[in-house]
């Protein structure tokens, strides 16, 4: 377990070597296990030294669980004990970066669309369920058949980011972030999102300052402030 730690520590921290980096980019991708982890970590950042160590042994017990692939017996206090203070140091007061947030966010938030249990359009469900599957080409002709539906096309786009085909999703939330009839835009959020992931972080702070200084109760506002503060 502690060489689990070691290694997310780190991949987080940029002490891996450019293959080893490379490699852990893409166990985010397909293992979502591994994902959690490194956003537990990331999260551990801000905690204080106690919580730190308190979430550190929850990490701890759910790793073993996922080694053993059963509910693993409790190890001795003085054992646990150990463990949390060797593991413990790995955790520095440092937060992630806006490549690392705007990554984990996709992983964390995006992999699933909410289903609804109406029948009213078919073809929004059966592009819901593809999308969830990791069918996303699938669900993305699916989504597009459906015609003036700001639902369809915030779909679309998250469709065009996860097969990475970033221009194409940046020109769709680009579009839902001037719809000014929507309950909740989502798009300025996630065009700041979309811009993180092609490396164009200038452009993405531009936006998630817009989005901070907004009167009005935006979609992502809290997100944002917490990545300007560690910009």
């Amino acid at each position: 377990m502690s060489n689990h730690l070691a290694y997310i520590e780190d991949f987080c921290e940029n002490r891996l070597s450019t293959e080893e980096n490379a490699h852990a980019n893409q166990r985010i991708q397909r293992d979502p296990s591994f994902a959690k982890d490194v956003a537990f970590y990331l999260q551990m950042r801000h905690l204080s030294d106690l919580e730190r160590k308190e979430r550190l042994k929850a990490l701890y017990f759910t790793i073993k669980q996922k080694q053993r692939g059963k509910i693993i017996k409790f190890v001795s206090v003085a054992a646990a004990a150990v463990v949390m203070i060797i593991a413990g140091i790995f955790f520095v007061n440092q937060s992630p970066t806006s490549e690392e947030f705007a990554q984990l966010y996709v992983k964390e938030n995006l992999s699933t669309l909410p289903t609804s249990m109406s029948s009213q359009n078919d073809v929004l469900s059966q592009g819901v369920n593809c999308y969830n599957e990791g069918a996303y080409e699938k669900a993305l002709e699916l989504f597009k058949r459906i015609n003036a539906d700001p639902q369809a096309l915030e779909y679309q786009g998250l469709c065009h980011l996860q097969l990475k085909q970033y221009p194409s999703a940046l020109s769709i939330f680009e579009q839902i972030a001037k719809n000014n009839e929507l309950l909740v835009n989502k798009g300025k959020f996630y065009e700041a999102i979309t811009l993180l992931q092609m490396g164009q972080k200038g452009k993405a702070k531009h936006i998630l300052v817009e989005i901070t200084e907004s009167n009005e109760d935006i979609f992502g506002k809290q997100e944002a402030e917490e990545l300007l503060k560690n910009w």
